[in-house]
């Protein structure tokens, strides 16, 4: 047996209606050595979010490069209007929310092509941020972009150290094990409480694995290769 990863969901704790993150993320093996998941919450998760060993790779529930346009980053959400004069409450869901001060221009999705709105106005307010775009002035005018999700093109992600990695630069990646072969491709990455690991979701020949991104399994990253090098623990691979 190895690690069984159950998944619940909630309102946000910002108390915003209709978004949803997952909640907590519970191994079902006591104490188990490969992963730290028990009992831990999972916040808001994001695409901006930088994958390292010892920091976090995040990615928006349920979307995926195939339903985005991946020359576009996720950096926020619009959970709802502010005021009566087409202001919006965005929550931030990258690792670096001082962007959203500096923000000019940013553009929303779905649905289809990303819409290229023009920042009026944007201040912090708590954890969130207020934003007023031009031409958005009324409530009415402001409803129809609320869950949607706010968006800058990729060149505009910030450079990175060696050894850190943006969430979208490892989906698609083929997973290859010392011993094992080849497992499939990372699918998606999520993390497992605010302090726990990182976990890679890949997928092959229709088995789906949970693989902590910890320096013991993770071995070795290639990116223009397109590949991934890992050592598994039996119990993960024969999970």
């Amino acid at each position: 047996t190895g690690c069984r990863i159950e998944e619940s969901w909630e309102e946000s704790s910002s108390g915003d209606r209709g978004v949803r993150f997952p909640a907590t993320l519970v191994c079902k093996i006591r104490n188990c050595p490969t992963c730290s998941l028990k009992q831990q919450a999972c916040g808001p998760l994001a695409q901006e979010s930088i994958l390292g060993r010892r920091l976090t790779a995040t990615q928006l529930p349920g979307i995926s490069d195939n339903r985005m346009n991946p020359d576009f980053c996720t950096i926020g959400i619009i959970v709802r209007p502010r005021g009566i004069k087409g202001e919006l409450k965005v929550m931030p869901l990258t690792d670096f929310p001082e962007r959203f001060i500096s923000l000019r221009e940013v553009f929303l999705e779905p649905p289809d092509e990303p819409i290229r709105k023009v920042i009026q106005n944007v201040w912090q307010h708590k954890n969130a941020f207020i934003v007023r775009f031009e031409g958005i002035d009324s409530i009415s005018a402001a409803e129809p972009l609320v869950k949607k999700y706010i968006r800058i093109p990729v060149e505009k992600l910030r450079p990175l150290e060696k050894g850190q990695y943006y969430w979208h630069d490892l989906t698609g990646l083929d997973v290859i094990d010392d011993e094992y072969g080849a497992l499939g491709k990372v699918e998606r990455v999520f993390r497992a409480g605010e302090s726990g690991n990182d976990v890679l979701v890949v997928i092959g020949d229709s088995v789906e694995r949970l693989i902590p991104m910890i320096d013991d399994v993770v071995l070795d990253v290639d990116l223009e290769r397109g590949t991934m090098r890992v050592r598994l623990p039996e119990e993960i691979y024969n999970a």
